[in-house]
């Protein structure tokens, strides 16, 4: 009935967990990128373009999800450091809403289980943000 109160620790916490794990994340896709490379690069050295383009593709799909990781860091730390104001403002606000918002958007999509638990209490400390 009752949305929990928003809690600072547990955020906190739970902001630099998804931290460590994004970077794991983009540690272990860089090195995937790298070594698909080099498949990319044996299928054209056998005459299969067809092949490499399939895996060209999902290289690209890959490096463009390793971007995508970058600014939600940036937007994680952004919320983490500003957790204070965000805590004793009733309103989100206005230099925070870019962060916040596109943070309750990737929660669902990002494969990451503490990233999971960030934007859902991102929304609920901030049910405003969507009607400014």
């Amino acid at each position: 009935m009752f949305a929990p109160k928003f809690d600072v620790t547990r955020f906190k916490v739970n902001v630099k967990l998804a931290l460590t794990r994004m970077k794991l994340q983009k540690n272990k896709k860089a090195n995937w990128i790298i070594a698909e490379k080099r498949a990319v690069a044996e299928e054209l050295a056998k005459g299969n373009e067809e092949q490499a383009r399939i895996k060209v593709e999902t290289v690209i799909k890959e490096d463009f999800c390793i971007e995508s990781y970058d600014l939600l860091e940036l937007y994680l730390e952004e919320v983490a450091t500003q957790i204070k104001l965000i805590d004793n403002l009733k309103v989100c606000p206005q230099e925070l809403k870019e962060a916040v918002c596109t943070l309750v958007y990737a929660s669902s999509r990002v494969q990451i289980a503490e990233f999971l638990e960030v934007g859902p209490v991102s929304s609920r400390s901030h049910q405003t943000v969507a009607h400014a």
